[in-house]
């Protein structure tokens, strides 16, 4: 099956909503899905109108995806976790949001993409086009092997975790050192290496 008719293909699945993430409708497996040098990409003539081709919460779980290309894509939501996305292209893309959790990524441009609060866990960025900005804004980078081949730190951390000590049901009160991390949790550390809750709270 030639690009062009993989896009037919995929917009005829997303507009019956059998592709599309929490949809009501029974949905379409497409995991190992040959669906390499995929265009989904907005045309330069349509890009005079239009400012992103939306197709946010398309489901493209497990697919394979190579050499795809997503460029100007609105796809807020999507999930395109375990998909193997090597040499794609998301430039100008908008993926608030969206789930790249151990999905190959290798030498994808992401190219002025907006990555906020997008979940890279334990995918493989080596020598994509993500910035040190861009990286800075996703949900987690938990595991993931970064654009320099360095693997991501574990650094979203619960200092204090007794901290529901001394609570009721009416109130509680937090040590003065709480600490505060916003992300992701991947740890919780307690300095006794116990937890002991008062009033069974």
């Amino acid at each position: 099956m030639d690009a062009q008719r993989k896009r037919q293909v995929i917009l005829f699945l997303y507009e019956a909503k059998l592709i599309k993430r929490n949809s009501k409708y029974a949905s379409i497996n497409l995991f190992d899905a040959d669906l390499d040098n995929l265009d989904m990409s907005l045309s330069e003539s349509k890009s005079k109108y239009y400012k992103t081709y939306d197709i946010m919460d398309i489901q493209l779980r497990g697919a394979s995806l190579v050499n795809s290309s997503f460029k100007w894509c609105h796809l807020d939501f999507s999930d395109f976790s375990q998909a193997d996305l090597k040499d794609a292209n998301f430039q100008y893309a908008k993926l608030s949001n969206a789930d790249f959790s151990y999905a190959h990524l290798s030498n994808t441009d992401f190219t002025m993409a907006n990555v906020s609060k997008a979940i890279f866990a334990y995918a493989n960025l080596s020598n994509s086009s993500l910035s040190d900005e861009q990286l800075s804004t996703a949900l987690t980078l938990q595991g993931a092997i970064l654009p320099n081949y360095t693997t991501a730190p574990m650094k979203n951390l619960i200092i204090n975790g007794d901290a529901e000590q001394k609570c009721s049901n009416n109130y509680a009160v937090f040590p003065s050192d709480w600490v505060l991390i916003n992300g992701s949790i991947s740890a919780v550390w307690h300095p006794q290496n116990k937890m002991e809750l008062n009033n069974k709270c």
